[in-house]
């Protein structure tokens, strides 16, 4: 997992607008203002900390990664948490071009 520095670097670099920006935005729970404010304070948080450290324990636990990539058909790529996310990130790769071959058809 990227260090939250990074994170909240990231999320104050993007282009207002942009595509990533309101996928993130649209991430966030509702009844919060969905501004680059409020995610960047989500991600600042006490709870994303927690949260991250929370679901890295429990995919090192008993290979639990391994189950749920196979439960959400995704590519197992490691436990913990990058392991998880590269194997969504691989997964919505793979989608992504799924659906732009098939848009291009």
């Amino acid at each position: 997992m990227l260090p939250r520095e990074a994170v909240v670097a990231h999320v104050g670099a993007l282009r207002e607008g942009s595509a990533e920006l309101r996928e993130l935005l649209a991430l966030l729970p509702e009844g919060v203002r969905r501004d680059r404010g409020m995610l960047l304070e989500c991600v600042r948080g006490p709870f994303f900390t927690q949260a991250v450290d929370g679901l890295s324990r429990q995919l090192r636990a008993r290979e639990a990664a391994y189950g749920l990539a196979q439960a959400l058909r995704y590519p197992y790529r490691g436990e913990g948490v990058n392991g998880f996310l590269d194997g969504v990130r691989e997964q919505g790769r793979r989608e992504r071009a799924e659906r732009d071959g098939a848009e291009r058809e």
